[in-house]
């Protein structure tokens, strides 16, 4: 664990309890970086005081564990990198680099809830939304070429910020990973509407956001084949570490749980499709009985 504010001992939950991963070792890093873990920015010489040094941090620990438990070692082993919310975006854009960096060891990454959608706030919300404030962090957090990689870079050179952009990153993360996000999910509306979801127009901006959701995952499960995609039609935000991840069910009866053990069985290469097609909006959707669960 890291951060000095935190006790040496931690009941995580969720994801942590899986049977799927008996038998891993976990390691967890705190976030404490702002800069969903991309970052490598020093204090600037015109006085500014903050510093983001989240891609520093994320590679010093996986740096570390290699040197703890001596994993490249061993063909066998097998490594699960990710995270949830930020920490999800920053699995996302270092997944391929840590696949790379623990070579021939398997890597696969689980990503809950990377995946933010290119939709505005709509003209009634105070907020800027998550692509203003996506383009701001890249120009104060310093994100790097090999961050962003090379691959999304050449295709953006005009918009770089994009590869730090669920939409547009994910289909660049060749490495096999589970990729989640609720078809509501509850942070990124929350950062487009003022005053939450509750009237009409607000309702119509979220079942615009749901279908654009179910849409990226369709253009992803062709662009990246090696992965099990999986979205519940709920209104929630990164639920992997809480009880939500064994009760909250898709309109099949699937847990995140279920998602993780169909994703640790199966091959790499191959696509699991487990998005929740619910197309009758937010305030039906979102109401199902595994939403409440």
């Amino acid at each position: 664990m890291t951060s000095s504010l935190m006790s040496p001992t931690l009941d995580l939950g969720g994801i942590f309890d899986s049977s799927a991963l008996d038998g891993f070792t976990k390691v967890y890093v705190h976030y404490c970086t702002s800069d969903g873990h991309m970052g490598s920015a020093g204090a600037g010489g015109d006085g500014d005081p903050y510093e983001f040094r989240g891609r520093d941090v994320v590679r010093a620990v996986v740096e570390a564990v290699e040197e703890e438990f001596e994993i490249t070692g061993n063909r066998d082993n097998r490594v699960v990198f990710g995270g949830a919310s930020a920490g999800a975006r920053g699995g996302m854009v270092h997944l391929d680099w840590v696949s790379e960096f623990f070579h021939p060891v398997r890597v696969d990454g689980v990503l809950d809830s990377p995946l933010w959608v290119d939709l505005d706030p709509p003209h009634f919300s105070t907020k800027i939304g998550l692509k203003e404030q996506t383009k701001r962090v890249y120009d104060m957090a310093k994100v790097e070429k090999d961050v962003l990689g090379e691959s999304c870079v050449n295709a953006y050179l005009d918009d770089p910020w994009k590869c730090m952009f669920g939409e547009y990153r994910m289909e660049f993360v060749t490495t096999n990973h589970l990729l989640v996000s609720a078809q509501f999910d509850a942070y990124q509306l929350g950062q487009d509407l003022s005053n939450g979801v509750h009237s009409a127009r607000s309702i119509s901006f979220a079942d615009k956001f749901g279908s654009d959701m179910r849409s990226t995952f369709s253009i992803l499960s062709v662009s990246s084949p090696s992965a099990v995609h999986y979205s519940q039609p709920c209104y929630n935000h990164a639920i992997s570490t809480s009880s939500k991840f064994f009760t909250t069910e898709d309109g099949s009866g699937n847990t995140l749980d279920d998602a993780l053990e169909t994703f640790m069985q199966k091959r790499d290469g191959d696509m699991v499709d487990m998005v929740d097609k619910c197309d009758t909006g937010f305030a039906n959707c979102t109401q199902l009985p595994g939403c409440s669960k």
